[in-house]
């Protein structure tokens, strides 16, 4: 079974920054494994921009969360019927100094696609853990209150995942 793909890529070649053009082809098979089906894929600027954006969550992720970057916000869950606040739902959020509000719909699937699901993940289970072991003494939570924290596909099938869980929730005296 053969297959054959056209880039197209409308910049003229110099001959000298290769390493440019290597980085523009690469961007060009990540198209053509994204669009298995297509004949042609198109080398835009929208596209390098992307690709750019990419490869910058990917080298910062890890200063992020040492410089505290990323935090845990929580969304309210409610009973509309009778309005009471039945929990809580866990949100990561990344506010970049260098480049603002990088959506988690962007940092989550690079953070998957290059293998830092795990610690952005122990991150947040450990963060949402503690605040909510704190916030549960102070606002005087019952025992109904849920804290409901997502989780990725790859942290469940990390084999020490259920473990990690039982022990960040029994360091803080939570029971679930």
């Amino acid at each position: 079974n053969i297959r054959l793909h056209t880039a197209l890529y409308r910049e003229a070649f110099n001959g000298k920054d290769v390493v440019r053009y290597a980085d523009k082809l690469e961007i060009v098979l990540a198209g053509i494994r994204e669009y298995p089906n297509s004949i042609a894929i198109n080398c835009d600027e929208a596209r390098v921009a992307d690709a750019d954006r990419k490869i910058w969550i990917a080298r910062n992720i890890i200063n992020a969360l040492k410089n505290d970057e990323i935090c845990v916000y929580y969304q309210p869950i409610v009973d509309l019927p009778t309005g009471k606040v039945l929990g809580a739902e866990a949100l990561c959020r990344w506010n970049s100094p260098e480049k603002g509000f990088v959506p988690p719909a962007e940092f989550i699937p690079v953070a998957e696609t290059c293998g830092l699901i795990n610690e952005l993940g122990y991150f947040v289970l450990k963060k949402s853990i503690h605040e909510f072991a704190i916030y549960k003494q102070r606002l005087g939570f019952s025992d109904k209150f849920i804290l409901h924290i997502n989780v990725s596909p790859w942290q469940l099938n990390e084999p020490l995942f259920y473990e990690c869980v039982r022990e960040l929730i029994e360091s803080e005296s939570l029971y679930p």
